[in-house]
């Protein structure tokens, strides 16, 4: 009677760490990586990026009032098949640069993604948005 009450007093335990389990046989393919054999690369290379960057860039008005200049840092992931996701600022200017440089990481074309062991692999990237303003 006493093992037939403990069976059944352990049995929710049991059903509930079956999930965590099997979720645990994925996580090869939902690894994102912070270091990669080779990194991830855009359509072009960095002279093409930041070209990309410059064009789409709208200079908020509320910095240009105060001729505030700086850097956005936005960490973001690139997935295996080199969609951009998961953006967030890292470190802040103010909230309108916060804001646009948010934007056009969002909309950025698809990647070239990193590859591990020759495979295509979901990776980290830091990226610098600078707001300068240039003059006439």
């Amino acid at each position: 009677m006493k093992k037939t009450t403990v069976v059944f007093l352990l049995w929710p335990f049991v059903l509930a760490a079956q999930p965590a389990m099997q979720g645990g046989e994925n996580n090869a393919a939902d690894t994102v990586y912070s270091v990669v054999d080779v990194p991830a690369r855009f359509p072009g290379g960095m002279k093409r990026l930041f070209s990309y960057l410059d064009s789409v860039k709208v200079y908020p008005a509320d910095m240009l009032e105060q001729k505030k200049e700086g850097k956005v840092y936005v960490k973001f992931v690139i997935d295996r098949e080199g969609k951009v996701t998961q953006p967030k600022v890292i470190k802040s200017l103010c909230p309108s640069a916060d804001k646009e440089a948010l934007r056009i990481i969002k909309q950025m074309p698809r990647w070239e993604p990193a590859r591990q062991g020759g495979e295509p692999v979901a990776s980290y990237y830091t990226l610098p948005v600078t707001f300068a303003i240039k003059s006439p």
